[in-house]
């Protein structure tokens, strides 16, 4: 296994492609495709087996989706498609596992795959010490050059300065509520003060810079992985140009698995400006890197460099 930190930069002056889970790009041919390729969570296997494309780079960061088959992982949480069948499926670990996906994918996980709580009800009956130990299992098979890990750090204390400057920004933004309901996006721009985001920034912009240690890691600090860790993973490796697509930050389901929720349409608004402060991030980094959208007709995210046609990113 290697550092996500041995990629730092490797990437300059290339155009990678995000592709997220959302509804929006079902009606899109991936193969088509011709930058790198970045995906998540359940685009392995859904994505790999519906469009065939062969994917650059793969991340996850949660335990629950990673070594949860889709169907399980539906029942539990009750995520019923319109058509009522359940998708049979492997997990993403064990799909990367038999088809040995490292060696043509770069893998980027958690070094201890364990840092969310195996108690969870989805692991009940599970072997966990076989799950924590998935990752030098399948770096001794074969995968050490096709694995790479960052570091999970633990959220801010409470009473910590970090800890109280996180809880007096959800205080002043959003009167204190974690996930409040209701939020429509449509309209919405990111209004947060400059002067705000510096004094009492969700994320320190020293966490994306080079450790000391060569150990790359973000503390839990947002309400997704995407903002969590997948895009200080796409800054890491230094792209110029960052286009995502099937980011939709709806409750529509899955391109593999529509549905409605029964409470929200949307994402909740901490989450859309968590992802602004990062797009406003981006202008500060040594690369500053651009961030575009593919147009799909349901986007619900302003992009800060514009949106893109998808025929402008296939070949």
């Amino acid at each position: 296994m290697r550092e996500l930190e041995s990629l730092r930069g490797s990437c300059r002056g290339q155009t990678v492609v995000f592709i997220g889970n959302g509804t929006s790009i079902r009606p899109y041919d991936l193969s088509r495709i011709r930058h790198r390729t970045f995906a998540s969570n359940y685009f392995v296997p859904f994505g790999l087996t519906r469009w065939g494309l062969s994917l650059d780079f793969y991340l996850c960061n949660d335990p629950r989706v990673f070594f949860i088959p889709w169907e399980r992982y539906q029942v539990q949480r009750g995520l019923v498609p319109p058509g009522g069948d359940l998708l049979r499926a492997p997990s993403p670990a064990d799909y990367i596992a038999e088809r040995e996906l490292y060696r043509k994918t770069r893998v980027i996980l958690p070094a201890s795959l364990d840092w969310y709580d195996f108690a969870h009800p989805l692991f009940e009956g599970a072997d966990t010490a076989a799950l924590a130990a998935w990752l030098p299992r399948q770096a001794a098979a074969g995968g050490a050059e096709g694995l790479f890990v960052y570091h999970v750090r633990p959220p801010a204390a409470r009473f910590s300065a970090e800890g109280l400057r996180r809880r007096l920004r959800r205080r002043l933004l959003y009167r204190g509520r974690f996930k409040a309901h209701g939020f429509d996006p449509r309209g919405y721009t990111y209004t947060v003060p400059r002067w705000l985001d510096g004094l009492l920034p969700p994320l320190a912009p020293s966490a994306l810079a080079p450790p000391a240690d060569g150990r790359f890691g973000v503390p839990v600090w947002a309400v997704n992985s995407f903002c969590n860790v997948v895009l200080p993973a796409l800054f890491l490796l230094g792209f110029d140009t960052i286009v995502l697509l099937g980011v939709d930050y709806d409750k529509e389901g899955y391109f593999f698995n529509p549905y409605r929720s029964p409470h929200d349409r949307f994402f909740y608004r901490e989450e859309f400006d968590e992802l602004y402060y990062l797009f406003r991030l981006a202008r500060t980094l040594p690369h500053a890197p651009k961030i575009k959208i593919v147009r799909t007709g349901t986007n619900h995210l302003t992009p800060p460099d514009g949106f893109v046609d998808f025929e402008e990113i296939c070949a």
